[in-house]
Order: C-alpha cells, then sequence, then structure tokens
C-alpha cells in the first residue's frame, strides 16, 4: 500500500513538473511580449486553487486505490514530496514571476489533501 502510494504521488509530480517549467517560462515570456498578462492577484489565486485541487486528487485518489490508509499514507508522502517540488524546483526552474510564496503553496497542497482525509473520515463514520 505504501509502495503504491509513493508510486501514485511520484507519477502525478512528474507529470507536473514535466509539463510545469516549460509552459511557465515560454508561455509567460509570449504573453508578457504580447501585453496579455494576468494580474499577480488573479494568477496567485488560480495557482492555489490548483495547488488545493492536487492535494485533494492525491489523497482522493489514493483513498479510492488503497482505502482510508492510502488516503492518510499520501497526506504524508505529498508532504515530502510537495515539499522538495515546492523548495528546491520551484527556487531552480520557475520564473521570478510565476513563483510565489514556497510556504503558501506548499500548505494549499496540504489543505486539499487534509480536506480530502476529513471527507474520508466523514463518509465512514457517517
Amino acid at each position: 500500500m505504501i509502495f503504491g502510494t509513493v508510486l501514485f504521488l511520484f507519477v502525478v509530480l512528474v507529470f507536473a513538473l514535466e509539463i510545469g517549467p516549460g509552459l511557465d517560462r515560454n508561455m509567460y515570456a509570449k504573453y508578457v511580449a504580447q501585453g496579455q498578462v494576468v494580474d499577480e492577484k488573479t494568477f496567485n489565486l488560480v495557482s492555489q486553487m490548483g495547488h488545493c485541487a492536487g492535494g485533494l486528487a492525491s489523497a482522493w485518489g489514493s483513498y479510492m486505490f488503497w482505502g482510508q490508509k492510502g488516503a492518510l499514507w499520501s497526506m504524508l508522502v505529498l508532504a515530502i514530496l510537495v515539499g522538495i517540488k515546492e523548495w528546491w524546483w520551484d527556487n531552480k526552474y520557475e520564473t521570478a514571476e510565476v513563483r510565489g510564496s514556497n510556504l503558501l503553496d506548499w500548505s494549499m497542497w496540504m489543505v486539499g489533501s487534509a480536506v480530502a482525509n476529513l471527507a474520508v473520515w466523514l463518509r465512514l463514520k457517517y
């Protein structure tokens, strides 16, 4: 179960890392050149919604495959993997224009995962 959760989250993060940097650098530069830049507040809001949805999807997906323990393990594994992603990968590969607060990004991943685990607990309890 632990191996499956780690593998599932690894695949999700590799997919995010594979498409993320290319989209960030190339698309942002293109839109800046055209004068079509979204303001920072809106960009951050959409970004945080995506982080929360990612945490929710990883915990809920782990629950669907491996039950309640899978959802709990996914939260622990997600905390470690997303910590690496936010504090190392983003600092190394994201541009300053698209990189926000590492702590806020990590926290929103955890909020999504916590909400999914709460939903699982409520579903099993009631």
